[in-house]
């Protein structure tokens, strides 16, 4: 089953059901903001660790070097990557890690805790995957710890704040952000305030923040136990506010919401893609592609880190045309757009041109690995030669969509003629709007497009077209941080943003809905 979660309501019994959408508020990578304390990202491991190794240590990507670690008594965290990367901690075993007097043993006053996780144990008070002391790691001092708790509630030592009137779902990922502002602490999911309420502490709450089994107590598989992986935490040494708040959840939103997001790091340079899982799906959706004839990670990337959410870029996938290599990746209502909106962006290097019918770039072409004729495509996303797909110039970036029936084809007019360069591109469909948005690196086109599409049950494919007749064409290059989004995004909510001088006339960075209605 995939999984998008978007907190429903404040009604009794109320359950996180569906992805969180991204708030009007923009996009902030957290170090961008003030008084930023700790920041663990688990996708910071895939370059050192391999899916289910240890993990002993996590680096603050703060910049403080509050970075976490094994605790004595304490077995060591896991990595793993069965779905998005995430620091592990087994029900069974007595595991955690912790960054000890990250204030100097000064204390934590006013805070904002911010994650994505899930746990198996979402309802037992003890089930508590991280926060500020806790009696089973340091015996605690009587008010002074925070713990989030999975009852859901909030957690001091001698006291709590819960009655939440909602609950969690069990094993499924969601983003939890949590206040302190004086004595008022509020409880957000998905960016929906659950709980507010007042809580008077006899001091600073202690500085020492822990992932994992908080109250172990020495009885693994006890009381509290849990399952907990933990993908992201960011936490500041005040209250943000609301705009903050929300911009940094859209960080996390972007990240891990997407319907698709396949970033190629899991495995090192010249290795092949199915001996590390595939092409797995960096979100909470699940859609994990398999790699045929031997698709490879490439050490060539577009850039160090991601513009948009710094995540580090240490790999690519690389597709040779003569080997007949492609990515599949099965259908599922996630990836299946039709007349909806949706984004699609990549970074591309070509190691040959797009100059003949035998020498397309077929980037993403949902309509199968069997032959079939292309009315029967849902979407895709080609560079063509001059005539083929209406294109006008060998190399153009066109946007190609079916209806069962028949193609329609939309051609960009912006051209990839290297065979040496990286390039960031993004099509956008606007089905409210019968807008195609096109991006080349800096280069920003709107076109119109009145096609009605029709989603299919078929196949998505990522760096090949098979014809109707069975004749395969193949992408051959490299390929990297390729995201399929179900909506059409803000300029600002893209990996990669245009700079302002590079928009049409009336086009600006807020200038467009991060989602919007679809037309009647």
């Amino acid at each position: 089953m995939r999984i998008r979660k978007q907190f429903s309501g404040l009604a009794a019994a109320c359950v996180i059901t569906m992805a969180p959408a991204l708030a009007s508020a923009a996009v902030v990578k957290p170090a961008e903001l003030s008084d930023l304390l700790l920041w663990y990202r688990a996708d910071d491991l895939t370059a050192t660790t391999a899916a289910g190794g240890s993990v002993t240590s996590v680096t603050d990507a703060s910049g403080n070097s509050n970075d976490a670690g094994t605790i004595s008594g304490y077995s060591a965290a896991t990595f793993d990557i069965t779905d998005v990367p995430t620091i592990s901690f087994d029900a069974t075993l007595k595991d955690a890690l912790g960054a000890i007097d990250t204030l100097g043993g000064s204390g934590v006053n006013d805070v904002t805790i911010i994650t994505v996780y899930k746990s198996s144990n979402v309802s037992d008070s003890e089930s508590r995957p991280m926060g500020f002391g806790g009696t089973g790691i340091d015996g605690g001092s009587v008010q002074k710890n925070i713990n989030l708790a999975n009852d859901p509630s909030l957690r001091f030592d001698g006291a709590a704040i819960a009655s939440y009137g909602t609950s969690i779902t069990a094993d499924e990922y969601f983003t939890r952000s949590v206040t302190r502002s004086g004595n008022t602490f509020t409880d957000y999911f998905n960016g929906t305030q659950v709980k507010s309420a007042n809580q008077s502490l006899s001091g600073p709450i202690v500085d020492e923040f822990y992932l994992g089994d908080l109250h172990a107590d020495g009885n693994p598989g006890g009381g509290g136990a849990s399952d907990h992986q933990v993908a992201e935490v960011i936490v500041y040494n005040r209250a943000l506010s609301t705009t903050e708040r929300q911009s940094v959840e859209n960080y996390l939103t972007a990240k891990y919401y997407s319907n698709a997001y396949y970033r190629f790091e899991e495995g090192a340079d010249g290795a092949i893609l199915s001996d590390f899982g595939g092409a797995l799906d960096h979100t909470v959706n699940l859609n994990n592609g398999t790699g045929v004839n031997s698709v490879s990670f490439s050490a060539d990337t577009a850039n160090n880190a991601v513009p948009l959410t710094g995540s580090a870029n240490n790999l690519s996938a690389d597709f040779e045309r003569g080997s007949n290599q492609r990515i599949v990746v099965a259908d599922d209502s996630s990836i299946s757009f039709g007349d909806s909106s949706f984004t699609i962006e990549s970074y591309v290097k070509f190691e040959t041109l797009a100059d003949g019918t035998g020498s397309r770039q077929y980037l993403v072409w949902k309509k199968g690995a069997s032959a079939a004729a292309d009315s029967q495509l849902d979407y895709g996303i080609v560079f063509a030669e001059q005539g083929g797909y209406s294109a006008t110039s060998n190399g153009e970036l066109v946007f190609v969509q079916g209806n069962g029936s028949s193609t329609h084809s939309v051609a960009s007019g912006l051209v990839i003629n290297d065979a040496t360069d990286w390039h960031y591109i993004a099509v956008s469909f606007d089905a409210v709007n019968d807008i195609v948005r096109f991006i080349l690196d800096d280069q920003v086109v709107e076109l119109s497009n009145t096609f009605t599409a029709a989603a299919n049950g078929l196949d998505l494919v990522l760096g090949g077209h098979i014809s109707g007749t069975g004749v395969w064409t193949r992408y051959d290059g490299l390929m990297d941080e390729l995201r399929i989004t179900g909506s059409y995004l803000e300029l600002n909510s893209l990996l990669n943003i245009p700079t302002p001088a590079a928009l049409p006339a009336g086009i600006g960075l807020m200038g467009l809905l991060a989602t919007r209605r679809r037309r009647g």
